[in-house]
């Protein structure tokens, strides 16, 4: 893993491999690349709690200590072994205990320089170092990540709390759309919790709002070309230029509304931008529950993931997801279509299973808002 000179090491790992200028640094390129390559790096935000909620890289935890045990550690009253479970909290601070001898860590605070007086980082950052734990600072701290990698990061500013939901999972159903009569779009009034970027689901896959799809500079730097649509009055801002392929959902979230019959053209949609090398950007209104519907279904039948795991890979990477309990119900239905629920597959061999083909239509074939009819996948 990170392995600093003298430390301890721990394998290959991308940020280890990476160029670093002198004193234990790392530089953004290099962390996001570990990010991004799912390596286990123990990220250590040195900053404080408030600026912690308002944002903070994807995977961080909060750390700090009580004046008094920071001196006291500092001086070498304390040992690091006898204040490491006082840095964090509950699942945090087990998290921290467990694996800080075992793998690389990175720290960070507002905007790393090279600092005169002794800091929360700088303190930690030389312990953990004595300890022969392969510990790094953020070159250029927080605020140089954020502004080369705003969607590796995120918020846990307060939001309204979760009702319990389908199978435990956490969905809530908040506020009305203003498109249909008692509509249910738990994405409306959360918009705060989100930074304003697109966030990466696969490394072509992203979630995203109505925000998103206007931003064309932050498209061009995911490479996006596709996007869809899933609202049936947001415009598709660029499809006059030329540049993007768009696939648009007339779809409100609403209860009424059979999102299912969208999946099999929206997941060939999303192959073709996966196929094709470039990046597909999957929004909604706010990004919170028709958009994470498709791409729920998108991960069920292209990674074979049952409906829990799919929704919790989203939620990990996006906490504020809510779909209504419709489309969760729809993506139940999904589930026992693709064969990925406890029922086995009654197919007689692999190659002619057709468990795993689409056809979730309405009775009469068409969306129940446009009329558009579709082919089925069988």
């Amino acid at each position: 893993g990170i392995s600093a000179s003298g430390g301890v090491g721990y394998g290959s790992s991308v940020v280890g491999d990476v160029v670093m200028s002198g004193g234990g640094m790392v530089d953004c390129s290099a962390l996001c690349e570990a990010l991004r390559g799912h390596e286990e790096v123990l990220l250590l935000d040195c900053r404080g709690v408030e600026d912690f909620a308002v944002g903070h890289v994807r995977g961080a935890m909060s750390v700090g200590l009580p004046s008094l045990m920071l001196r006291r550690l500092a001086s070498g009253k304390l040992s690091l072994g006898q204040v490491v479970r006082h840095l964090a909290s509950d699942a945090a601070a087990d998290r921290l205990t467990r694996l800080y001898q075992c793998v690389p860590i990175v720290l960070y605070d507002h905007a790393h320089q090279d600092h005169s007086t002794p800091t929360l980082m700088s303190i930690l950052a030389r312990k953990f170092t004595q300890e022969g734990c392969s510990a790094h600072a953020l070159q250029g701290g927080y605020e140089a990540f954020r502004a080369r990698y705003p969607e590796w990061c995120e918020s846990t500013l307060p939001s309204e709390p979760p009702i319990v939901g389908l199978k435990s999972l956490r969905i809530s159903c908040l506020d009305v759309e203003d498109d249909v009569d008692g509509a249910c779009d738990s994405s409306l009034g959360r918009d705060l919790d989100d930074l304003g970027f697109p966030v990466e689901i696969l490394p072509f896959l992203y979630l995203g709002n109505a925000k998103n799809s206007g931003d064309q500079d932050s498209l061009n730097r995911h490479k996006i070309r596709y996007i869809i649509n899933v609202t049936p009055n947001l415009p598709n801002v660029f499809e006059d230029c030329g540049s993007y392929k768009y696939m648009q959902i007339p779809i409100a979230d609403h209860w009424s509304q059979n999102l299912a019959s969208f999946f099999p053209k929206a997941i060939q949609f999303i192959d073709e931008a996966r196929e094709a090398g470039v990046g597909v950007l999957v929004h909604c209104l706010a990004g919170i529950s028709r958009s994470v519907t498709i791409t729920v279904a998108y991960l069920m039948f292209k990674e074979k993931l049952t409906l829990e795991d799919a929704y919790e890979y989203v939620r990990v990477k996006k906490a504020n997801i809510a779909p209504n309990f419709n489309f969760m119900g729809q993506l139940q239905d999904f589930q026992q279509q693709l064969n990925l629920s406890p029922h086995k597959c009654q197919c007689v061999s692999a190659s002619e299973c057709r468990c795993r083909h689409l056809h979730f239509l309405t009775p009469s074939r068409t969306s129940p808002d446009s009329g558009i009819e579709f082919d089925r996948f069988s």
